[in-house]
């Protein structure tokens, strides 16, 4: 049995952190994207939400992550988060893409997280991604740059003002299919990501423990 390590320490993760990254599954995907904003029409969620289905029917396991919730006093903007729930549900992606805002400890009831445990979200992501139509300021660009992770993004002003040629860009007329494939490019030809995916899945204690330990313990128990 190997040595594992600890990402609730290493990373620095506060405890509210670490149990919504359990809750999210997020150590055992293969692509975890993060889209640190609130749930408006302008971030084009379901631009995000197709990709991820296409990212899926090329074989990778992605996990997608909302940070921001809905209004909950604004009729029309509970009617747009019921409507991407919906579109989730139709394009198989129900597993692959989170919203925190229902992914609180108690099912059912609204999940609101602090900008601490977004920093938190951050540190255990592969991609800050930003399909947005367009952007007032993009402070997702300058928090994924101070997180150290990539920025994939429409090529809105303020994120290329900000971003440059430090950012992927794309534009909305790309189709999803188009942009799953060269993000899977990137995630392949890049040995930072493919050394981190191996291991988060293979050698924290959490997957040791359910690799190499509890199979012994259950043969144990049936013995």
């Amino acid at each position: 049995v190997y040595n594992g390590v600890d990402p609730q320490a290493l990373l620095g993760l506060s405890e509210e952190g670490a149990a919504l990254v359990d809750r999210l599954g997020l150590l055992e995907r293969d692509l975890v994207l993060l889209m640190p904003v609130r749930v408006t029409q302008a971030k084009n969620v379901e631009y995000a939400l197709r990709v991820v289905a296409a990212l899926k029917a090329r074989g990778c396991r992605p996990r997608l992550v909302l940070t921001g919730p809905p209004d909950p006093h604004d009729a029309e903007s509970m009617a747009y988060f019921r409507s991407l729930q919906a579109l989730r549900g139709e394009l198989g992606v129900e597993e692959e893409m989170r919203f925190v805002f229902e992914s609180g400890s108690r099912p059912g009831e609204p999940h609101i997280i602090d900008a601490g445990v977004v920093g938190d979200l951050f540190r255990v992501s592969d991609l800050m991604f930003m399909p947005s139509h367009r952007e007032g300021f993009a402070m997702p660009v300058l928090e994924a740059g101070l997180a150290g992770i990539p920025v994939v993004c429409t090529d809105v002003p303020a994120a290329v003002e900000i971003g440059g040629e430090d950012v992927i860009l794309f534009d909305l007329d790309e189709s999803p299919d188009g942009l799953a494939a060269r993000l899977l490019a990137w995630a392949e030809g890049s040995a930072v990501h493919r050394l981190r995916r191996r291991v988060r899945q293979s050698y924290t204690w959490q997957a040791i423990f359910r690799r190499d330990i509890e199979p012994l313990l259950r043969s144990r128990e049936d013995a």
